[in-house]
């Protein structure tokens, strides 16, 4: 017979204990995974920054300090990819309470360090729960799953790091909390090698970074030479594209709204169901960077209509943003990310007017707003034609259960 220990014992006691006497919202498991993403070292150039992890310095823990997530290798695209092999894989796990993020900046030749509390564990437990649309629908594969499934640490600028919740599939993404970082001053390139690299492994430096033949491929001279002179990213354009804003999508014209996919700046996005509109209608939003309208015209056809407001290549997931942002600042003056938790009354709201032509070859963009009406600069549109109830071309019919799920949800 196998012995037991007493430590054993004490420790079953301990979990069994927790379990019965903690709060739901700290001791149920979900099927979550997490993961890391880097800025790019300008929003207008072609790729990503570059960073590198501390071993063992990048964690989640619960409630009663148990590591529930971790992550070793580099980061994926600003604010988006999943967790796979540079993190968490989703597997059941209580919520996490605390993390520490800790990682050195190329481009600004720093060390950082975050210990940060998570946004209440509560409000978490009420997300988690939350039901969305399956990704899968280009397969016809319409049903009901959960909303949110993967943290997301988005490590920016200057020790700017911003967490958010997201869907897998990458339709559901909302920003929990943003935090400052601190600097490890007695941290170096040298000293980190001197503690985590082995004398068989090789480890960039500062100047063999500038040298690698991805940065001088994807960088622009001019970005280089603007770093090897001295100048750092600024944490600038990140705060700025968190600010939200009162308005809500109509269409007008030959067209009928009943659905969109909606892309922020801010990296967050949100599938709305017809069901769901009047909530979302009423919900603050930053300025979009995508959408895709799904909408009838007054003959009853179904189309999609997808809308991208970004100009050519983006740079690891970030789109140059700045010309609507400019307009949402003058339709909203001296709004900024801190009256993002303030109320908002009705009749502050502004309309995103998507004005369709009878031909359907034609769309015009304004925010609308009392007697100001401003345009809105986008730069690519794809019209496509729709069975009914579906989201892409050519998918099996759904099924009544499916229609009854896209129509009011569980």
């Amino acid at each position: 017979a196998s012995m037991v220990s007493a430590c054993d014992i004490r420790q079953s006691i301990k979990n069994t204990y927790e379990d019965v006497t903690m709060p739901a919202y700290e001791v149920q498991k979900f099927n979550w995974g997490a993961g890391a993403s880097f800025y790019s070292i300008e929003h207008l150039g072609q790729d990503g920054g570059s960073f590198i992890p501390v071993p063992g310095e990048n964690w989640m823990k619960d409630a009663q300090g148990n590591m529930v997530a971790s992550w070793l290798k580099d980061g994926d695209w600003w604010g988006g990819g999943n967790a796979g092999g540079m993190g968490k894989k989703p597997n059941m796990d209580r919520l996490p309470k605390t993390m520490r993020v800790t990682w050195y900046d190329y481009a600004d030749d720093r060390f950082y360090q975050l210990d940060a509390e998570l946004p209440s564990q509560k409000w978490l437990y009420e997300l988690m729960q939350q039901k969305g649309m399956d990704t899968g629908i280009a397969e016809g594969n319409i049903r009901s799953v959960p909303r949110y499934d993967t943290f997301q640490v988005g490590m920016a600028p200057k020790g700017l790091v911003i967490l958010w919740l997201m869907s897998g599939g990458g339709d559901y993404q909302i920003e929990l909390a943003h935090y400052q970082a601190r600097q490890l001053q007695d941290m170096t390139l040298a000293r980190y090698k001197e503690i985590y690299v082995p004398e068989t492994e090789y480890m960039m430096t500062r100047e063999d970074w500038f040298k690698e033949e991805d940065n001088q491929k994807f960088y622009r001279p001019e970005t280089l030479a603007k770093l090897k002179s001295g100048w750092t990213p600024s944490q600038d354009w990140y705060l700025r594209l968190r600010t939200k804003y009162p308005y809500r999508f109509v269409m007008t014209g030959n067209a009928h709204l009943k659905e969109y996919d909606a892309y922020y700046g801010n990296e967050e996005s949100n599938f709305v169901l017809g069901y769901e509109r009047d909530q979302d209608n009423q919900t603050l939003k930053a300025v979009p960077k995508g959408v895709r309208l799904y909408f009838q015209d007054n003959a009853g056809q179904r189309y999609w209509m997808d809308i991208k407001f970004h100009e050519g290549a983006y740079n690891s997931g970030e789109r140059d943003l700045t010309a609507n942002q400019q307009v949402f600042e003058k339709m909203f003056p001296n709004r900024t990310a801190k009256d993002n938790d303030k109320p908002v009354r009705m009749e502050d709201f502004a309309e995103m007017e998507f004005h369709v032509n009878d031909a359907m070859n034609s769309v015009s963009i304004h925010l609308v707003k009392g007697h100001q009406k401003l345009p809105l600069h986008f730069y690519s549109v794809d019209v496509q034609k729709l069975a009914p109830y579906t989201f892409y071309p050519g998918v099996p019919k759904p099924t009544k259960e499916q229609i009854e799920l896209i129509e009011h949800g569980l």
